[in-house]
């Protein structure tokens, strides 16, 4: 086989690759017929990160599960803490905490923490924000996740987010905010944060 067949072939394999990529399908293998150092260092590179993308992919499906459990009227409390006890193999975090929307969407509350620093946790059960205007409302008009990698920066250039800087005061440096979306309804966002940086990819 010359190597221009190869290489015809090697392209076709990757937007296959890709294809299923797109389409969720993050097991990837190539066959190991070349001795093209670059090529393999390629190939390899792909499988690692159809492999981070499947491992994010099952986080979010399962946090789009508990809206889903939320919705149906599992008991709230009881969903969180099982993703705490959980998730460590899905997402880095030495906290969680989750935030619910009053009925008019004009504020968000606190409503539930857990972190394994319990003693030093200064945004608890009450603590109240609006909705308009702040980094939450854009979470939510693009129904993505948010990840932010190193928050004393953010902090730096946005002064003025008191929650901001309450979660910096906990010691925590990274987070990943992801909105809860029920029946295609947002009820609130759940907060993984790290004391490391980044922790986040």
């Amino acid at each position: 086989m010359n190597d221009v067949t190869l290489s015809v072939q090697r392209l076709a394999s990757y937007r296959e690759a890709i294809k299923k990529i797109k389409q969720g399908k993050c097991s990837l293998s190539f066959p190991k017929d070349t001795n093209i150092e670059s090529i393999l260092d390629f190939e390899s590179d792909l499988v690692q990160l159809a492999a981070w993308l499947d491992a994010r992919l099952d986080g979010f499906n399962k946090i789009q599960e508990i809206s889903t459990e939320i919705s149906k009227g599992s008991v709230l409390d009881e969903v969180l803490n099982r993703i705490y006890d959980t998730f460590h193999e899905i997402i880095p975090y030495d906290r969680i905490g989750c935030a619910l929307i009053s009925d008019d969407y004009e504020r968000v509350f606190a409503h539930w923490t857990k972190s394994n620093y319990p003693e030093k946790v200064m945004i608890k059960n009450g603590y109240t924000a609006f909705l308009s205007g702040s980094s939450l409302e854009g979470i939510l008009t693009s129904q993505q996740p948010r990840i932010l990698n190193d928050l004393q920066l953010y902090l730096a250039e946005n002064p003025n987010s008191l929650s901001t800087k309450l979660i910096v005061a906990e010691g925590i440096q990274s987070s990943l905010t992801c909105p809860l979306i029920a029946d295609g309804k947002p009820i609130g966002f759940i907060f993984f944060s790290s004391k490391e940086k980044p922790d986040y990819p």
